[in-house]
């Protein structure tokens, strides 16, 4: 089998019509696209953790949603259940 360089790569990823078929294609594999929003959920969580601004943000969110304050009270029960 013959060698594949990195010009034929570079070939491939200049054709718009491939290029919109893969990403056709993949955004419709549930598998890759959960490993996606995985590694995505990673990065934003890193981000989260120093980026004041966006964690602010969130928490104001989350202390609006009613669904969050149960959430807390489910959590609070059970860390002090006895």
């Amino acid at each position: 089998m013959a060698k594949i360089d990195k010009e034929d790569i570079a070939k491939l990823l200049r054709d718009k019509s491939l290029m919109a078929n893969i990403v056709k294609k993949v955004a419709m594999d549930k598998d890759v696209i959960q490993k996606l929003a995985g590694d995505i959920a990673d990065e934003i969580s890193d981000m989260i953790e120093y980026n004041t601004t966006l964690r602010r943000r969130i928490i104001d969110a989350a202390i609006s949603n009613p669904e969050f304050k149960k959430g807390v009270i489910k959590a609070l029960t059970k860390k002090i259940s006895i």
